[in-house]
């Protein structure tokens, strides 16, 4: 009975259907796209300002100044989160890909960090 769920739970950290590289940033501005690749909808804080939700299996950008921001991501019904400052440079789009970590018991979110 546990493997089943065992290997759903492992599937499911490597899931990922969306495309990144379909967004421009503004002109003078950048963004943040936060690519949720969980089944977790999670609220997204910037600068202690909430800007959003991102939807499980789904991303969303995030129109920003240039600059360094201190960015949260706080699941929703949940205690995963993550938390750091993040440099955003202008005319780029800098990706969150967001995953579950698949150690049972760990309460953060893997964030791996990349410009596009």
């Amino acid at each position: 009975m546990m493997l089943p769920l065992l290997a759903l739970g492992v599937a499911g950290c490597d899931y990922d259907n969306d495309n990144d590289d379909d967004y421009d940033p503004p002109a003078g501005r950048c963004a943040l796209l936060v690519d949720n690749t969980t089944s977790d909808e999670i609220r997204v804080y910037v600068d202690g300002e909430q800007r959003g939700r991102v939807d499980d299996y789904s991303d969303r950008p995030f129109d920003l100044e240039p600059g360094v921001h201190r960015v949260v991501l706080d699941q929703v019904n949940g205690d995963r989160n993550f938390r750091d400052d993040v440099d955003i440079i202008e005319g780029r789009l800098t990706v969150l890909d967001v995953q579950t970590d698949c150690d049972f018991g760990d309460d953060d979110y893997d964030v791996e960090i990349f410009f596009d």
